[in-house]
């Protein structure tokens, strides 16, 4: 047998080396398994010196159950950054907001990739990183800003949270007969899970809604609003208020001790939503998922405007 010429033996050495150094001998590794670069796919606009200090943010997140699948899933996120006046803009994130996805088994990550926002909790949920997994999902979305605070329900929670107050108010654009609920202002809190359920968090008509229908959105703000002035007028009418917002910890998953539930729900000033916004983007779609991409540009100057001094 002929021997190997030398160039072709230095070539394989290098190529073996190289293997070694990328770490690319496992051909079973699974695709996009490397975390994406540091505020990928945008950078910081120039004049975006450090974050604020006078702001408060808040996760605010639905959990559905997925029958199909059998596991949980993401069907809203609210941003709100409060400043010291209490007036707060909230960013919504449709549930199919394309997001970097780690996958979980015993605890760590065993790969990554984008996907949809609606699946970040499942990735995580049986290693109990299902919260951290979206913290992590969300921070990435929004340049690698740190959101600290958190709260999670989903439609039985919310009802148990209604429940500590003495009514939550909104006003139905469209009756839900099945639940003999019509139309006006009115308060829901007797019937709020099937309002939720029905109307804000999956369905209308028995038709799935996207992330980013108009008309759930509005409801989006609407139910949220209520619960906060739910929230803060019972928190006004009490005596021991911690003991009242202690109470509605309990209802929800949450890192807010009673004190900064109490700043976002009763205090004075109380929270007032000044703006909510649903950035522009674009949807894409192939055979396996449906995302919804943001502008860059538009995602880049809210992050700038409501996170740091220039």
């Amino acid at each position: 047998m002929r021997e190997m010429p030398m160039k072709w033996k230095i070539g394989l050495v290098l190529l073996l080396l190289l293997c070694l150094l990328t770490g690319c001998t496992d051909m079973r590794q699974e695709p996009n398994a490397t975390q994406p670069p540091v505020n990928e796919p945008y950078m910081l606009a120039e004049g975006a010196q450090e974050l604020r200090q006078d702001i408060q943010t808040l996760l605010i997140g639905a959990v559905g159950y997925d029958p199909v699948t059998e596991q949980s899933r993401i069907t809203s996120v609210q941003i709100l950054v409060r400043d010291a006046t209490g007036a707060t803009n909230v960013l919504i994130l449709p549930k199919d907001t394309r997001a970097w996805i780690n996958f979980y088994e015993d605890g760590q990550v065993i790969y990554g990739e984008y996907g949809s926002l609606s699946r970040v909790y499942a990735a995580g949920e049986n290693s109990g990183c299902g919260v951290q997994n979206l913290l992590d999902a969300v921070s990435g979305v929004l340049g690698g800003v740190q959101i600290d605070e958190y709260v999670l329900l989903n439609a039985v929670q919310l009802d148990m949270l209604a429940q500590t107050t003495d009514g939550v108010y909104v006003t139905v654009d469209t009756a839900i007969s099945d639940y003999e609920i019509g139309l006006g202002y009115q308060d829901i809190s007797d019937k709020l899970q099937s309002y939720a359920s029905y109307s804000y968090l999956s369905n209308v008509g028995g038709e799935e809604l996207t992330g980013t229908d108009k008309d759930k959105l509005a409801r989006h703000r609407e139910l949220l609003q209520a619960m906060f002035e739910a929230m803060r007028l019972k928190l006004t009418d009490v005596t021991d208020r911690e003991a009242c917002a202690r109470e509605m910890i309990n209802c929800v998953t949450t890192n807010l001790s009673a004190r900064q539930w109490l700043v976002w729900t009763g205090s004075d000033p109380a929270t007032a939503f000044a703006e909510t916004e649903l950035l522009s983007g674009r949807h894409y779609e192939d055979d396996s998922m449906s995302l919804w991409i943001y502008d860059t540009g538009e995602l880049n100057d809210w992050i700038i405007e409501n996170f740091y001094t220039k």
